[in-house]
């Protein structure tokens, strides 16, 4: 009788056991699912940032190519980010002339323009890596975005002081709104690519 008892004692640890072997395997599926979904989320919205980025190179391609010398023109672009995701968005549109030095190899003999993804740093590395780089058939390329910038100093007790706005000239424009709108004015050899407000 013991013997039955201890191989019915035995067979009920077996048995608990294999459920405790099978649950951890579905735990480990559940997870490994749940990763893919995440990871699949991620990577979709990064591959429609690029092909909203690379859309907006062929917008401004497309705008630079119909204006003829002596002609301006102005056009709405979308951010390549997500609507609840556009302060945050790093992608930018520069440009260079053929003649400058510090540019992408992607721009090496001629002028372009570019959309890239990046923060502060080196924009011609940035566009290096990462630019959507389209080459434009003129001498100089100007790229800027006309903002301003406020400060405050405070006052010499320590309290609050005057607040100061400067107008600010950059380099390079930000798609972090919704939408922007950008200005090019083309003569014969160059291109002046723009927006207002930071």
């Amino acid at each position: 009788m013991n013997r039955i008892n201890l191989l019915k004692r035995k067979n009920k640890k077996g048995a608990e056991e294999q459920d405790s072997f099978i649950s951890l395997i579905l735990a480990v599926i559940a997870i490994g699912l749940l990763v893919f979904g995440i990871v699949k989320i991620y990577y979709g919205n990064v591959q429609i940032e690029e092909k909203n980025a690379k859309e907006i190179a062929n917008i401004v391609e497309a705008r630079i190519n119909a204006l003829e010398s002596g002609q301006e023109g102005n056009f709405l672009v979308r951010s390549p980010c997500s609507a609840d995701n556009t302060e945050e968005c790093n992608w930018f549109i520069a440009g260079w002339g053929r003649d400058e030095v510090d540019k992408p190899d992607k721009c090496f003999i001629n002028s372009c323009v570019c959309v890239c993804k990046g923060s502060r740093g080196s924009w011609s590395s940035i566009c290096q890596d990462s630019g959507l780089c389209r080459d434009v058939n003129v001498k100089e390329v100007d790229v800027m975005n006309e903002g301003t910038t406020t400060s405050s100093s405070g006052d010499m007790y320590g309290g609050p002081g005057p607040t100061i706005s400067t107008k600010v000239d950059y380099d390079y424009i930000p798609l972090n709104k919704p939408i922007s709108e950008i200005e090019i004015d083309k003569t014969e050899d160059k291109i002046e690519v723009r927006s207002r407000g930071l």
